[in-house]
């Protein structure tokens, strides 16, 4: 009995090793977004000048059942390091790059037009906008739903709010800060949503590099209702590639790589 008990844990934990696949970027064919000048390999080692993005030829499912996971070692070429950015570009069922704002629901902002908006208004007469916000990195979704089956969204007025006014308990005015842009019927569900300037999921985290070799890892799993996360996968995701931001603030240096790999399993 005890033999037993031991063999078949064993069995288990090959059939999962097995199962595992494994998707590895170490040659500078497997990227896009940088030019040959900019781009060298030698002996498994890719080195990248400048401020760049990289985002990988290979696309893969996304199964929110699925645990992915991403490694990479990273390192400055010379003295002077830079931020580098780890992690994936998400993508919708029509193709669609899913960005932080796309996702980013700002919680109890959800609303309804009373009036109908003209492309040249800088108001907007809403039920309710109590917990609206002045920040310029939020914007206003347009065609929304409250039970976010509308995410991701692509309907986006980067607008941000100026001033916010109750006229009564179900009257709201909502002051932009420049026009529409274009003209919405009264009755259209509105939201803000935050993240503007944000962009992928970086599950692999963020450094700045150094003449050390320094490895990153980061896992993704499941997926979201509404949000947006780093551990797992926005709304409406069905694909991804890897994609790092490298030199990210110093346009000057460069940075090598390695071991570059995604595991699913």
């Amino acid at each position: 009995m005890i033999l037993r008990s031991i063999i078949i844990p064993a069995f288990l934990l090959l059939s999962g090793l097995l199962s595992a696949e494994d998707i590895t970027f170490n040659t500078k064919d497997a990227w896009t977004g940088v030019s040959e000048r900019n781009i060298s390999e030698k002996n498994g080692v890719i080195r990248v000048q400048g401020r760049v993005t990289l985002v990988s030829k290979e696309i893969f499912d996304v199964q929110p059942g699925k645990t992915y996971t991403l490694t990479g070692s990273f390192k400055a070429a010379g003295a002077e390091g830079a931020r580098l950015y780890f992690g994936f570009s998400q993508f919708d069922k029509t193709g669609k790059d899913i960005q932080t704002v796309n996702t980013n629901t700002i919680a109890w902002t959800d609303t309804v037009l009373l009036r109908a908006a003209k492309a040249s208004d800088k108001i907007l007469m809403v039920k309710n906008a109590a917990k609206w916000k002045k920040f310029s990195t939020c914007v206003i979704v347009h065609h929304t739903s409250t039970d976010f089956k509308d995410l991701p969204n692509f309907n986006i007025l980067e607008n941000p709010v100026k001033a916010i006014k109750k006229i009564s308990s179900n009257e709201w005015e909502v002051t932009l800060s420049k026009s529409v842009g274009l003209d919405l019927p009264a009755g259209t569900q509105i939201r803000q949503h935050g993240g503007k300037g944000a962009g992928e999921m970086y599950t692999g985290g963020y450094m700045t590099t150094s003449e050390k070799w320094k490895k990153l890892t980061g896992t993704a799993k499941g997926q979201l209702v509404k949000g947006f996360s780093f551990r797992e996968w926005a709304p409406g995701t069905v694909k991804a590639r890897v994609c790092i931001r490298l030199n990210w603030n110093n346009s000057k240096a460069v940075t090598e790589m390695k071991d570059l790999k995604l595991t699913i399993q």
